[in-house]
């Protein structure tokens, strides 16, 4: 009697390979070009992936805000204390990432009102700023390079204070277990925060975008500040959830972009990469890891699962210590 082995193999490799079998037989038969059947066959393997891949929880915040007040001081030394946090969300509308903001311990923590207030007063310093070295840049005489140069060092001072450098910290944590518990740290306000007048301006400027405003920040990637913009009209702007009609702003290249072709351009990189039966392994493993990083937070909540975690801004509903800035953020103490 034969006996065969089981291949053990992930259901997207056999596909694979399969596909390296069969092509050429498919194309003769049914006409079909080349492109179109590794199109269908690349959307049958990601599919199998994808309904074969590790099941994921979502975070709670609080055991977010601990994973982040546990790790903070190994990125920034010394004595911190916990001010608010933030949820940001992805293209789908799903929590990606907690922004736990922190200040240094010793004096009361600031109150949301006086971020705000703070963050304000930098931004019109550097427009001060910006204004006098255009126009030292264009007055007469030997003395114009110094003044600059004296210019230039209080601006790069202002935007230090600006992000409240020292006196805050930030880390951003995953928001679903599969995910690395830190996904960036750094020192200062939020800059998603910070950033806000400087998206706004980046849509001024643009004709096609001069009435549209920012409704929300998105966590896209850790190394970019990413917001997703509306008209003004949009009713869903001062609620702090998905826009009926937006696009996404990607802040260092001051590039705005259709969130559908966003999703496709995400969907069709998806694809591609989960053929290979290395990358599906690694993903696995690599969200299995994540998870048991996670366990040692994950320790009974006293916040309901859900969905849509509390303070999110897509929940739209102000509760407790909570409230809704024109950003679209949702905040509590």
């Amino acid at each position: 009697m034969r006996v065969h082995a089981r291949d053990s193999r992930p259901l997207s490799v056999l596909l694979s390979d399969a596909a390296r079998r069969v092509l050429p037989r498919i194309e003769g038969h049914l006409g079909l070009s080349r492109v179109l059947v590794q199109s269908l066959i690349v959307l049958a393997a990601f599919s199998s992936w994808a309904s074969a891949a590790p099941p994921e929880s979502l975070v709670p915040a609080d055991s977010a805000v601990r994973a982040a007040t546990d790790q903070l001081p190994g990125f920034y030394p010394g004595a911190w204390q916990y001010v608010t946090h933030y949820t940001l969300v992805d293209l789908d509308d799903r929590p990606a990432a907690y922004a736990v903001l922190f200040s240094r311990a010793g004096a009361p923590p600031p109150t949301l009102a006086q971020i705000d207030a703070s963050i304000t007063s930098g931004q019109k310093r550097l427009r001060e700023l910006r204004a006098s070295m255009e126009e030292a840049g264009g007055a007469p005489g030997s003395g114009r390079g110094a003044r600059l140069e004296v210019l230039r060092g209080e601006f790069v001072s202002a935007r230090h204070a600006l992000y409240g450098k020292g006196d805050y910290a930030t880390v951003y944590t995953g928001a679903r277990d599969s995910m690395p518990v830190i996904r960036k740290c750094h020192d200062g306000l939020p800059d998603f925060l910070v950033e806000v007048e400087t998206a706004q301006d980046h849509l001024r400027r643009d004709s096609q975008t001069s009435s549209y405003v920012v409704a929300r920040p998105l966590f896209l990637s850790p190394f970019a500040v990413t917001y997703e913009v509306a008209p003004a009209a949009d009713p869903t702007i001062t609620s702090g959830s998905a826009p009926t009609s937006s696009l996404i702003l990607d802040l260092q290249s001051g590039r705005t972009m259709s969130k559908a072709d966003l999703k496709a351009r995400r969907l069709t990189a998806q694809q591609s990469r989960y053929l290979s039966s290395e990358e599906a392994t690694h993903e696995d493993a690599l969200s299995a890891r994540n998870a048991r990083a996670w366990s040692r937070y994950l320790q009974p909540s006293r916040l309901e699962k859900s969905e849509t975690p509390p303070r999110s801004p897509g929940d739209g509903k102000p509760d407790g210590g909570a409230s809704t800035s024109p950003d679209g953020l949702r905040r509590e103490r």
